[in-house]
């Protein structure tokens, strides 16, 4: 239901609630969430909600219990503090690119389920601390934010296999990387690094983007 003009969810739908795995709704602004629609969406899996204006997560998603994958890129969101999403406990996938994010909320490392972050272009100015606490990750995108550093703490990512770290203000490699023993994919891209001499010391990597 993209690009529809929709201020509120389609009466038809409420009825057909129960059947819905994947909804669509972005490029719909102002569009409401009623919370009765997404406590009747007992099978929803995928929710995307992008390029909708949105300022925070509608308080209603923290009630989708079923729900895998979250798309709230392409929003003006500026926190995730009161979005209520360690609420949802089989969420694998979020999407936050393209926001106004400049930190990530405490309880982030209690998202076990979640294995797909993508937080690129957002304004991230150091590398958020709770991330390497959340030692499920597989696939982390922190692109195109201002970081300058990577903590010595990221070799505790021990399941990570994408790592992509484009256009920041990055220089050093820390050591503590040689703990990425399951990355298969760096592209570091757009940095400032001058030695690239610790990747070779990542068993599994296939894939080295670093021009």
């Amino acid at each position: 239901l993209t690009g529809r003009s929709l201020k509120t969810i389609p009466i038809i739908l409420h009825s057909h609630a129960q059947t819905i795995i994947s909804l669509n709704l972005s490029r719909n602004p102002m569009l409401e969430i009623p919370l009765d629609f997404i406590q009747s969406c007992g099978t929803l899996r995928e929710l995307r909600l992008s390029n909708m204006a949105m300022k925070k997560v509608p308080q209603s998603v923290r009630h989708s219990l079923s729900l895998n994958r979250l798309d709230v890129s392409c929003n003006r969101i500026a926190d995730l503090d009161d979005s209520g999403l360690d609420r949802i406990p089989s969420l694998s996938n979020l999407k936050a690119q393209n926001n106004r994010i400049d930190k990530l909320p405490s309880f982030f490392p209690q998202m076990h389920s979640l294995r797909f972050l993508n937080i690129s272009n957002n304004k991230f100015q150091t590398f958020p601390p709770e991330i390497p606490e959340m030692t499920n990750l597989v696939d982390l995108d922190i692109s195109f934010n201002e970081i300058e550093s990577l903590p010595d703490s990221i070799g505790r990512l021990k399941h990570l296999e994408r790592f992509l770290i484009v256009g920041n203000k990055i220089s050093v490699i820390p050591a503590t990387c040689e703990g990425l023993t399951r990355l298969e994919m760096l592209d570091c891209r757009r940095n400032n690094i001058s030695d690239l001499s610790l990747v070779c010391k990542l068993p599994c990597l296939q894939s080295l983007w670093a021009d």
